[in-house]
């Protein structure tokens, strides 16, 4: 799998993911993200695809839950 930055928005249905929690995950600091500030001074939080699918696969070899 290629690794993309992807919205939060589309990060969700890439994994199958409810999109709500990914956003209140992001917002709590508990997965990994990145944050993007562009020419204007707008800062937009995007998900590295590979980082994430990792994060994703830790959390399921230590059976931890959402």
């Amino acid at each position: 799998m290629p690794t993309r930055l992807l919205s939060i928005k589309d990060a969700a249905k890439h994994f199958n993911f409810p999109r709500d929690k990914l956003y209140r995950l992001v917002e709590e600091r508990a997965c990994p993200y990145v944050e993007l500030k562009s020419l204007s001074g707008t800062t937009s939080k995007k998900i590295n695809t590979q980082s994430f699918a990792d994060w994703l696969d830790q959390l399921a070899r230590d059976q931890k839950v959402i």
